[in-house]
């Protein structure tokens, strides 16, 4: 980005005094009360390479402390920007019509990858700066292409980031919410042994991840996870980091639970929607609606809610189709009674409820106060959903952590035997 012409005159001139200027280089004076016409004419005349020298001093002294890009540094972070976020190649930047579609200057996938890494190295720099000397991680994993992949996330408060405050309405608690929660990624890598997805495998990608980040293993106070078998071990183990478990993964377990007695019934809403999308079924059902049939995924409740929300949104359209058409597409066998079309419907008032927990789950400045609240909600409603939700769940793998950590939330003092519950337990 070419330098401003105020930009220029701020370090090429000297102002003696106000409206008063010195050029640097040749000593001459002029006077510029308004604008700096006469301060340009002169740089153009007796000094053509002005911007250059005007870059190159800014470059060693930056004596305004100007934060100024220059064109081609602006096009590499464009080009970075765009591979890394829209997931392309880096030979992308070197296609022909992509070169001939952007305003951008050309770039070599080879200097791409370069700046890529010296990107990386910069912000691994940043990080080691700010990551505090105590903090908790956050596991995550992501199957793709046949291979498992683990995410590492530091969280800590961070007070800068974000304004303390507290809301004065009656129906709002103001544990709810931590704005003030800061995560930083750590890693995203698959383990160094593929074939042993085990607990000491867990345990060296984490402690590697440390040392890169000059961080010694006591630097992590907890460890946030899915309740899986790998974490509960890790959360169990002598000396090892207190796991508390995801909430969201947890109410996961909770919805397979309340969905399992319609089963049957999903199966057969499931079974509708598969059949909606044979060529000639979809060719049918777009003369009624634009409407598309939606299939649930197994590893996803959500989509369960999903595919129950657009049964019931389809059903006026399917009783509109006529009886030769039911034979000869095949339906009469897929399609779903009266009686189970009204149990889909009062389902569906459930799931999209239950779809909201789901959804506020999922706000990363959850605490675990609200967490609780939220599931209390839920099990007032819902009663048979408390051998997953409520405060003694099985699937909790360290109850008294858990419970000291609400309380603390609520800002209520831990008894006597609860924080020696907590202490041992951590």
């Amino acid at each position: 980005m070419p330098l401003s012409n105020r930009a220029i005159c701020a370090i090429l001139f000297q102002e003696e005094t106000p409206g008063k200027f010195v050029c640097s280089s040749c000593s001459r004076t002029y006077r510029s009360a308004q604008g700096f016409t006469n301060l340009i004419n002169h740089l153009r005349r007796f000094h053509p390479s002005n911007e250059a020298e005007a870059e190159t001093a800014l470059r060693e002294t930056n004596a305004l402390r100007l934060h100024i890009v220059d064109a081609r540094t602006n096009d590499i972070f464009r080009w970075v920007l765009l591979v890394v976020m829209e997931r392309l190649t880096f030979s992308f930047c070197e296609r022909q019509l992509v070169r001939q579609s952007t305003k951008m200057t050309d770039i070599s996938e080879k200097t791409l990858t370069r700046c890529i890494m010296l990107l990386h190295q910069h912000i691994h720099g940043r990080i080691v700066g700010v990551l505090p000397l105590k903090f908790g991680i956050v596991l995550d994993g992501w199957t793709c292409g046949g291979r498992h992949y683990v995410s590492i996330f530091a969280v800590f408060d961070d007070s800068s980031s974000h304004p303390s405050y507290a809301r004065k309405d009656d129906d709002y608690f103001n544990d709810l919410d931590r704005p003030s929660r800061r995560f930083l990624l750590l890693a995203f890598s698959p383990v160094d042994d593929e074939e042993d997805l085990g607990a000491q495998s867990l345990f060296d990608l984490i402690a590697d991840t440390l040392s890169r980040f000059q961080r010694p293993w006591e630097s992590m106070l907890f460890m946030v996870g899915d309740n899986c078998s790998v974490n509960q071990y890790i959360g169990r183990r002598i000396g090892a980091i207190p796991l508390i478990g995801c909430a969201r993964h947890r109410f996961n377990f909770a919805m397979n639970d309340f969905l399992a007695p319609d089963k049957p019934l999903l199966t057969r809403v499931h079974a509708v929607m598969k059949r909606l999308t044979t060529i000639k079924c979809r060719a049918m059902l777009r003369k009624l609606t634009h409407l598309a049939p939606v299939m649930r995924n197994a590893t996803r409740w959500s989509s369960v809610y999903a595919m129950v929300k657009r049964y019931t949104e389809l059903m006026p359209f399917l009783l509109k189709i006529d009886h030769g058409s039911v034979a000869d597409y095949d339906l009469e066998s897929y399609l779903l009674s009266p009686c189970e079309s009204e149990r889909v419907t009062t389902l569906c008032g459930d799931l999209e409820k239950l779809n909201g927990v789901t959804q506020t789950l999922q706000k990363s400045t959850l605490t675990l106060s609200g967490v609780r609240r939220l599931f209390d909600h839920v099990l007032a409603e819902y009663p048979q959903l408390d051998a997953r939700l409520g405060t003694a769940a099985t699937i909790i793998n360290n109850q008294p952590l858990e419970s000291g950590i609400v309380k603390l939330q609520r800002t209520r003092r831990l008894t006597l035997p609860s924080a020696r519950r907590v202490r041992s337990s951590g």
